[in-house]
């Protein structure tokens, strides 16, 4: 399913659907085609029997994120949030292993020397798994993230200040 019939089918309810219709309707939604604004994945790596989150202080970002990417050029969310799982955590899951996409969120990103980019419209879809089901060792994790670990929503609101994957988390308590 392409960005617009992701926002109408889902999202239409949401108060931030316009302005992500209006962007996606502007077309070059990539990092590769826009590197400025563009849409990404956010996965919401969960373990429903402890009721635990998987999270990471992100490098380039400073903060407590989970898991997420850019959107390749030609590719669909779906398939951008599956290909992160497989590279950052090495996870191979099917579209059905997936909850969503289930929500969306807008981030404007401060003028930095680490980022060309300056917004993301977020995609977020959510991730059941058991906690051996994740590579806390897998060398992409390495590469974007000092540090990785398991989280109580209660601990992971603490952590994090990332106002989007606290509303993530807020949706969460919904699911477990």
């Amino acid at each position: 399913m392409d960005i617009e019939t992701i926002l109408t089918k889902f999202f239409s309810h949401s108060h931030q659907y316009p302005a992500f219709l209006n962007r996606a309707q502007k077309g070059d939604v990539t990092r590769d085609e826009n590197p400025v604004s563009h849409f990404c994945t956010y996965m919401g790596i969960f373990d429903p029997m402890t009721k635990e989150v998987f999270m990471g202080h992100h490098k380039k970002a400073d903060k407590w994120l989970f898991n997420g990417g850019h959107i390749d050029k030609g590719e669909l969310p779906l398939q951008a949030a599956l290909r992160e799982l497989y590279e950052e955590v090495g996870l191979q899951l099917t579209n059905d292993d997936l909850i969503g996409p289930s929500l969306i969120n807008h981030i404007t990103i401060p003028p930095s020397t680490k980022f060309t980019c300056r917004e993301h419209y977020h995609i977020w879809y959510f991730v059941p798994v058991r906690k051996n089901q994740i590579n806390t060792d897998h060398p992409e994790l390495k590469k974007e993230f000092y540090t990785n670990k398991w989280l109580t929503i209660r601990e992971a609101r603490v952590t994090t200040t990332d106002e989007t994957n606290l509303e993530a988390l807020r949706f969460l308590t919904h699911i477990i």
